[in-house]
């Protein structure tokens, strides 16, 4: 796979690697060898498209890693490794969504914000409630 060529790759070179990826949560919570080849390859922080952490709001858009299974991976991320820098993206307003989803949404980030998974919980969750859903 890509992940063992890079692993490979930086036990070869004479320097450590320092790069941040783009990752899916679904893939490495399925291959767990995989965030462990990563972090000791060099990785120090992950983007993810999370987009809703609502169950309903992911499967319309496809999402089928959600909920308390995505909320608790992202958990044991930083508890495994607490160094790495995680940030996510979500979608606020998807036509769909209720005004109640986005609120839990931000209630659940800031909530995370305890556990360092988002360090922009509060100030996207301060944005967004000066927004007015439709």
């Amino acid at each position: 796979t890509k992940v063992e060529s890079i692993y490979e790759i930086s036990k070869e070179i004479d320097f450590k690697l320092n790069f941040m990826c783009y990752a899916r949560v679904d893939l490495l919570r399925a291959n767990p060898k995989s965030l462990d080849m990563l972090v000791n390859a060099g990785v120090r922080g992950m983007f993810f498209g999370i987009e809703s952490v609502n169950e309903i709001t992911g499967r319309h858009i496809g999402k089928k890693f959600t909920g308390d299974r995505l909320k608790n991976y992202l958990t044991f991320l930083k508890t495994k490794y607490p160094q790495l820098h995680l940030t996510g993206s979500f979608i606020v307003g998807l036509p769909f969504e209720t005004a109640q989803m986005a609120k839990n949404n931000i209630v659940h980030l800031v909530e995370s914000e305890k556990a360092k998974i988002c360090l922009v919980a509060q100030h996207f969750a301060q944005i967004v409630t000066r927004v007015k859903m439709v």
